[in-house]
């Protein structure tokens, strides 16, 4: 049995990376209460009950930051 959630990955591409709510709110600079309060609303990034854990997929927390507006320079294109 893999011992962590990335070997899993790993061994089975489908399974893609999560993140916790403290990673998210290290990742995105919102508090973990901030995003606590979001979720229920819909507002934050899309988030998942697993096992009695928040989880987040690393793709969509991207996606939903990618989405926010930009409020200086130029957003970078093809990434």
């Amino acid at each position: 049995m893999p011992s962590t959630r990335n070997e899993t990955a790993e061994k089975h591409p489908a399974i893609e990376h999560t993140l916790t709510r403290k990673q998210v709110s290290a990742i995105t600079g919102y508090s973990y209460k901030t995003l606590s309060n979001l979720a229920p609303r819909g507002k934050g990034p899309p988030c998942r009950r697993a096992y009695g854990k928040i989880l987040y997929l690393a793709s969509e927390v991207e996606a939903w930051m990618r989405g926010l507006p930009v409020v200086g320079g130029q957003p970078l294109e093809g990434r």
